[in-house]
């Protein structure tokens, strides 16, 4: 998640969930303390977060960051996500 531009202003105190590991989070510190935003991170999320990431999914709601490689592509797979090349989750299709 990206928000070069800081984030926009809320009417009051925010949560802001981050799952999952990898890219970067870029917020101004004053973005922060002046809108009292709070940031929860979980490396997975619950079970209930991944049945409502379902839904949202299935409804086209959410945008999914996957990078397919063949099973014999599994060494370049490994060399993207030590680079950090990856964006979201790598997946091996058989």
């Amino acid at each position: 998640m990206e928000q070069p531009g800081g984030l926009a202003p809320t009417a009051c105190i925010t949560l802001r969930y981050v799952i999952g590991y990898g890219g970067h989070l870029h917020v101004p510190t004053i973005d922060v303390i002046s809108t009292e935003i709070n940031f929860i991170g979980n490396l997975v999320g619950s079970y209930n977060d991944l049945s409502e990431l379902m839904v949202l999914a299935a409804r086209g709601n959410v945008a999914l960051h996957t990078q397919r490689y063949p099973l014999a592509s599994f060494r370049q797979a490994l060399d993207d996500l030590d680079a950090g090349a990856v964006r979201g989750r790598a997946i091996l299709i058989p």
